[in-house]
């Protein structure tokens, strides 16, 4: 299991505290893909939008081995 500061960091990068359920964590993953896609934004938040795929494909994507499930 990676450590208990890699699940806080992918909950930070979706805005979140350590209590989020996956009801919060895709609702979270939602409204911030939208706000900081290329597409959006000029691009200019393309780092930030990256990391929250990232986050969300580690806490909560469907699919997904959940490498930091609680």
């Amino acid at each position: 299991w990676p450590p208990q500061s890699a699940r806080t960091l992918h909950l930070a990068a979706l805005e979140l505290t350590d209590g989020a359920g996956p009801q919060e964590i895709r609702a979270a993953w939602s409204r911030l893909v939208k706000l900081h896609h290329p597409d959006n934004s000029g691009g200019s938040t393309a780092d930030r939008f990256q990391k929250v795929h990232e986050a969300y494909r580690a806490l909560g994507s469907p699919g997904v081995p959940k490498a930091f499930a609680a």
